[in-house]
């Protein structure tokens, strides 16, 4: 069991290195490219500027890479090395950390994979008729708990006039976890985060709100690019690779709708997004 184990990880650890190494190939070729392209047209600030940007993310890749195989080296050494010793409860504590933390690193690989079929035009939605009242609830109730240890009021308001769409269910959870998230984690005690749905012509409308710090007028031009942190430093401790609204994006266009953001008076933002009937 225990080699199993050591087999198991050490293939995790392995396939996202691999990953990682086959994205930063790819990504320095298309950054040298660019930079090519954009040398007679960008003066040598703005090059300085998406330098720093390309230096922060591979920064901040990195730390999202390196803290969860940390933990599943860590736990799994301890288990290989003293599993004798340790007692049932302890050991499947640790199992459950190695689990938690592969599938973070799941997340990260498969964002990575992600930005890059949306860039190549290859990023594929397979959609049915699916009821979006249902999915916006059931996504609602996935973060409820969090929202109350974090004392946020976690509303939801619901347009049943909205008929049942085709849409990919999983891609759309994708992108309501990543705007209910995001409205959570820039939202202080006391605070409200709404998610509302309302029936068009067209098709329907979704919204997810917060009455957090809000966005400055200069990111929001820029927030769906690539690597953009909506906030400025020191808002939160928790960071992220700036890859969820340019995923977002992706997906919501794939579905031939569009995604914006706007300020929510008098504090705050409103993220909307649209799904088409047809």
């Amino acid at each position: 069991m225990d080699y199993a184990l050591y087999i198991i990880v050490s293939s995790v650890t392995i396939l996202a290195l691999v990953f990682l190494f086959l994205y930063i190939i790819k990504y320095q070729d298309c950054v040298d490219l660019r930079a090519r392209l954009r040398e007679a047209m960008e003066s040598k600030d703005h090059e300085h500027h998406m330098q720093k940007i390309r230096e922060d993310f591979f920064a901040m890749l990195v730390h999202e890479l390196r803290s969860p195989l940390s933990v599943i080296k860590g736990s799994s050494d301890l288990i290989i090395r003293e599993g004798d010793q340790l007692s049932k409860e302890q050991i499947v504590d640790m199992l459950g950390q190695i689990r938690s933390s592969s599938g973070d690193l799941l997340v990260t690989v498969n964002d990575l994979l992600d930005v890059t079929k949306i860039e190549a035009g290859r990023f594929e939605i397979y959609t049915k008729l699916s009821d979006v009242n249902q999915l916006l609830t059931d996504e609602s109730h996935r973060y409820t708990a969090l929202a109350q240890a974090k004392q946020i009021e976690l509303k939801i308001d619901l347009d049943y006039k909205v008929k049942n769409i085709k849409f990919d269910s999983e891609k759309i959870k994708q992108v309501m976890n990543n705007l209910i998230s995001n409205a959570l984690k820039f939202s202080s005690a006391g605070g409200v985060v709404e998610i509302t749905s309302r029936s068009t012509s067209k098709g329907a409308t979704i919204c997810v709100s917060d009455n957090g710090v809000g966005i400055s007028d200069d990111v929001k031009g820029r927030l769906f690019n690539k690597f953009v942190q909506g906030h400025d430093d020191g808002v939160t401790k928790e960071k992220g690779t700036g890859l969820g609204l340019f995923i977002a994006r992706g997906i919501v266009e794939a579905h031939g709708g569009k995604i914006w953001v706007e300020d929510n008076k008098p504090r705050g933002s409103r993220f909307f997004f649209t799904l088409p009937y047809s």
